[in-house]
C-alpha cells in the first residue's frame, strides 16, 4: 500500500464523515452514526480517487486498512465523548496562510508567505487544538520538545510542521492554540500535543536560518 494513496483516502474519508458535524458538540449518537457510514464513504472515495469499485488483491486490503484507521479515529471520540468532555468541530481538511517580514540580519528584512492544510481545528473542552492525522508511526516523542538545533538540522520534521501550523494560527487569530498528532496507526498514543515552550522564538530562527542559507548563503533548502 502506498502512503500517500492510503493517507489521502483516509483523510479525504474523515472530512466528508465528519463534515455534518462542523460547528456541532459531538455526540455518542452523532458519532454511531457516522461510524455506520465509513464503508459507504470509502467506496466513494475509492471511485473519486482510484476510479475502481472493485475491491480485490491490494485494493481490498488498502479498503480495510483505510477503514480501520477511520474506525480508531471515530472511537478515540467516542471515548472521549463518554468521559464527558466536550468536542466541537471548527474546521476541516482548510488551507491556512500568513505573511510577514521578519529581519534575518541587521541589513536584510525577508517577507515570509506560509501556507498549508490543516487536517481539523476543534474544540476541546474550551481548548482550542489543531490536530493532524498520521496514518504512519507516530511516538509522542517526534514532538517531544526538540532543541533548536535538531530542529535546523531537520532532525524533527513532525515539530516543524506543527509549529508551522501552529504559528499559522497564532498570525491570524493572535488566540492561544495547541497543535498536536493523533496518530491512526497507534491511536493508543492519543493526542501528542507539540511539548515547546519557546516554540514560537524557535520557529522564527528556524525561518531566519532557512532565508539566510537560501538567499545568502546560496545553498538549496533540504526537504
Amino acid at each position: 500500500i502506498e502512503d500517500n494513496t492510503l493517507g489521502n483516502l483516509v483523510h479525504e474519508s474523515l472530512k466528508e464523515l465528519y463534515a455534518p458535524c462542523i460547528g456541532k458538540e459531538l455526540s455518542q449518537e452523532l458519532l454511531k452514526e457516522i461510524k455506520g457510514n465509513i464503508e459507504k464513504e470509502l467506496t466513494v472515495q475509492f471511485k473519486l480517487q482510484l476510479n475502481t469499485v472493485t475491491l480485490k488483491g491490494n485494493h481490498k486490503l488498502t479498503f480495510e486498512v483505510a477503514k480501520k484507521f477511520i474506525k480508531h479515529q471515530l472511537e478515540h471520540d467516542l471515548s472521549d465523548v463518554k468521559k464527558g468532555h466536550k468536542i466541537v468541530i471548527k474546521e476541516l481538511e482548510q488551507d491556512h496562510s500568513c505573511n510577514f517580514k521578519l529581519k534575518i540580519n541587521d541589513e536584510l528584512e525577508v517577507n515570509f508567505n506560509l501556507f498549508g492544510k490543516i487536517d481539523r481545528i476543534d474544540e476541546k473542552d474550551g481548548a482550542i487544538r489543531i490536530i493532524d492525522y498520521k496514518t504512519g508511526g507516530t511516538l509522542a516523542g517526534d514532538v517531544r520538545n526538540k532543541k533548536l538545533e535538531h530542529l535546523l538540522e531537520n532532525k524533527s520534521p513532525k515539530s516543524v510542521q506543527l509549529m508551522l501550523y501552529k504559528y499559522m494560527y497564532w498570525c491570524n487569530h493572535q488566540q492561544k492554540v495547541d497543535s498536536g498528532i493523533i496518530s491512526l496507526k497507534n491511536i493508543s498514543s492519543g493526542y501528542m500535543k507539540l511539548d515547546k515552550k519557546e516554540w514560537k522564538e524557535d520557529f522564527e530562527e528556524l525561518l531566519k536560518f532557512s532565508a539566510h542559507k537560501l538567499l545568502i548563503d546560496n545553498n538549496p533548502l533540504e526537504h
